[in-house]
């Protein structure tokens, strides 16, 4: 059972690392040898949870233009914003890439 259980773990991760390299969920399955119906179950809260990580670093992006076309936008601000979405984007790493 335990490891049946490795192996569904293993699959999740290269799954994920497929679909981050922009395979479809078809072709994923080609390459791991399972069903698209098990490659659907494995990616399906995976692909909101990185919509979500996209859309709250597009707003941090979105802060930062806006900042840099502000003539009288703090130099502290404006560091802060970089440093805030770089912090983001280590947590987001962090967690979109745990099993």
């Amino acid at each position: 059972m335990r490891k049946q259980a490795t192996e569904t773990q293993r699959g999740k991760a290269k799954a994920r690392k497929l679909h981050l390299q922009g395979l479809s969920n078809k072709e994923i399955a080609k390459a791991l040898s399972v069903t698209e119906k098990i490659v659907r179950s494995w990616l399906n809260g995976y692909k909101e949870q990185l919509k979500q990580c996209k859309e709250r670093e597009s707003k941090y992006l979105a802060r930062i233009d806006e900042l840099l076309s502000n003539e009288k936008a703090n130099i502290n601000d404006i560091r802060a914003s970089i440093n805030a979405l770089r912090v983001l984007q280590k947590a987001h790493n962090t967690q979109l890439n745990r099993v």
